[in-house]
């Protein structure tokens, strides 16, 4: 599987002001957001998503063992973005 972008990913989910939190969780990136119905599936397996779940205004992402990494890219390109306002 190819490496999912974080950038592409912020989008997909509703950008930055849609993103509360990021977990990840083994092969998941947990990710809490503000209005679940920006999160565009379809889009997230484009990307190559292995899987999409969604409950309530959590959105896991079935990624495999990148799921630590693309986390943390997440949460830099997040912090980067609201330092930049």
């Amino acid at each position: 599987m190819n490496k999912i972008e974080a950038g592409a990913v912020e989008v997909a989910v509703g950008g930055v002001n849609n993103i509360v939190e990021i977990t990840p969780c083994i092969s998941r990136v947990r990710i809490v957001l503000g209005d679940a119905s920006l999160a565009d599936r379809g889009l997230l397996k484009e990307l190559g998503a292995l899987g999409v779940v969604v409950h309530a205004n959590i959105v896991q992402i079935v990624v495999g063992p990148e799921a630590d990494i693309l986390a943390d890219e997440l949460s830099a390109l997040m912090k980067k973005k609201k330092q930049a306002r």
